[in-house]
């Protein structure tokens, strides 16, 4: 049997294996930037046991794979991804009550631009030069209240779900796109405030195909990392500790909410963009250097390379640590912009930017400086 034949074989038994199963399915569309080559597989999976049986015959062939949330921090390699992309969108959330009953609820699906149509856009709001947050803190009660969700579920879905239900403790998280998984993979943060919080326990799945159960320690969250990152487990569900909140305490909550994501709405580009491209620098880091802001946006300013163009990218002329897909960007010119701010903030100020992105598919060498952690060509 020639490779040709060998290729068509692998591919009619992943098609029984994996209903709905694409091939060289476009992977711009996926992306929030709107770039990207083909995925030699793509599989949009809606349920758990999906995702489990998708894993399964991932493992069994050995076949790279890369599990897409809402795509919001992902850029894909213009030459694509030589291996299987899962979009999972199971969204069932669970609300326990006491130690015996539980409610079911499904919230729908919601595109990445969502965030700032469910908040209200906020368009007349006159933004510092960078984001402001202090005044918008406050210390919370604990949670109490356990919230079982899975993955695939949208963010903004799910704070407004359980906003609607009285339970605070999600809306320092507003105005950020994507799903639950890709919160927890992560440990997002808003403001000071970071996901893991709020979570009691995840679920996920083991290599061995086994069922593995993690307490936040158990996870080893710090800042923008968890133990997903290499340990190759994939997370299906997440218990939150939630806090049943007052009528006082859940206006105050929602107000917060809603003012976060306008906030963040009068500052972001509204053309294609990945969000973040650079982490902000510690607290001590920035002490270090004396520096106004740990802002990264602030540091790739300084070096005057707000408006800089490559291609079809731009850094952003109203917030440098975007970059913007002005219509006809590649991952190339990205990759060229992220080089250009992390040399330049280096050569000033000593600086190394660490990115918020994940880079996924094959990449030119001199894209090392930016794959640290966050690289994957699939495994």
């Amino acid at each position: 049997m020639d490779s040709l034949d060998k290729q068509s074989a692998i591919q009619a038994q992943l098609s029984q294996l994996l209903p709905g199963l694409l091939f060289d399915e476009p992977l711009a569309k996926y992306s929030t930037m709107r770039v990207g080559g083909p995925a030699r597989y793509f599989l949009t999976t809606k349920t758990t046991a999906e995702l489990i049986q998708a894993m399964k015959v991932v493992w069994q062939f050995d076949i790279p794979y890369h599990l897409l949330g809402g795509g919001s921090n992902t850029l894909f390699a213009d030459s694509g991804f030589a291996g299987l992309v899962i979009r999972h969108q199971a969204n069932q959330i669970i609300f326990s009550h006491g130690q015996s009953a539980e409610s079911k609820d499904q919230i729908e699906e919601l595109s990445w631009s969502d965030p700032y149509q469910k908040a209200g856009r906020y368009v007349e709001y006159q933004s510092q030069q960078y984001l402001q947050f202090a005044d918008l803190d406050y210390a919370e009660r604990p949670g109490e209240t356990v919230v079982r969700v899975e993955s695939g579920t949208n963010l903004t879905g799910l704070i407004v779900k359980t906003l609607d239900r009285n339970l605070s403790g999600l809306q320092w998280f507003g105005g950020i796109p994507g799903t639950l998984g890709g919160a927890v993979w992560n440990n997002i943060h808003g403001g000071t405030h970071l996901l893991a919080e709020r979570v009691h326990q995840v679920t996920a799945l083991n290599q061995a195909g086994q069922l593995v159960y993690y307490s936040p320690e158990q996870v080893g969250f710090g800042y923008d990392i968890s133990r997903f990152h290499q340990s190759g487990e994939i997370i299906l569900s997440t218990d939150l500790l939630l806090t049943q909140s007052t009528e006082l305490e859940i206006e105050r909550a929602e107000k917060t909410f809603r003012e976060w994501v306008r906030r963040k709405a009068a500052m972001q580009p509204k053309q294609g963009s990945l969000g973040s491209t650079f982490k902000n620098i510690s607290e001590a880091e920035r002490l270090k250097h004396n520096l106004p802001t740990g802002a990264a946006g602030y540091l790739i300013d300084q070096v005057g390379l707000k408006g800089r163009v490559c291609g079809g990218a731009t850094i952003y002329d109203q917030h440098a640590n975007f970059i913007i897909n002005q219509g006809q960007a590649r991952a190339s010119d990205i990759i060229e912009l992220m080089l250009l701010a992390q040399r330049s903030v280096q050569a000033k100020f000593g600086i190394r930017l660490e990115p918020e992105i994940v880079l996924v598919g094959q990449f030119d060498e001199a894209a090392r400086p930016l794959q640290w952690l966050k690289q994957t060509d699939g495994k």
